[in-house]
Parts: C-alpha cells; sequence; structure tokens
C-alpha cells in the first residue's frame, strides 16, 4: 500500500539531493507507483526536475490541482522556482 509514495519520494529525494543514482530511481520508481495518479505524478516531476524542464514542472502543478492535492500543487510551484533550466 505504501510502495507508491515510498518510491515516489525515495525518487524525489535523489533528484534533490542530486545523488548519481537519481535517474536510476526515477525508472524503478515509474514501476512502482504506476497505479497511483498521484504518486506517479511525484515521479515524474522528480524525472522533470532531474532533466531541468520548468515547462514540465509546470504543467505537473496543473496536473496535482486537478487530483485534488494542494500542497503537492504548492510544493510543484515552489521547486519550479528551484529548477535550474537546461
Amino acid at each position: 500500500m505504501y510502495r507508491p509514495w515510498y518510491a515516489a519520494m525515495w525518487a524525489e529525494a535523489a533528484v534533490l539531493g542530486q545523488h548519481d543514482d537519481a535517474l536510476t530511481r526515477i525508472d524503478r520508481a515509474r514501476h512502482a507507483a504506476r497505479d497511483n495518479p498521484i504518486a506517479s505524478a511525484m515521479v515524474e516531476r522528480a524525472a522533470a526536475i532531474a532533466s531541468g524542464d520548468r515547462i514540465a514542472v509546470e504543467n505537473l502543478a496543473a496536473t496535482f490541482a486537478a487530483l485534488g492535492c494542494p500542497y503537492q500543487e504548492a510544493r510543484t510551484r515552489t521547486l519550479i522556482r528551484m529548477t535550474p533550466a537546461r
């Protein structure tokens, strides 16, 4: 029951902590979170941050809003400002 949430946070922590295995964690987390739309969006947010895709991060804020997740929406908007464009 908690695996999707753990996987999403595990991937995001790797990206934000700039771990060498962040991309591997994202790939693994995508599989673990695939049946949970909120956790999947969190994994995709981590992937967008890792790639420096600020537009994708911004689009995910709207995804969280549509999913009824105001905290994740606000967190995403904060992370947009912290995402270096690449």
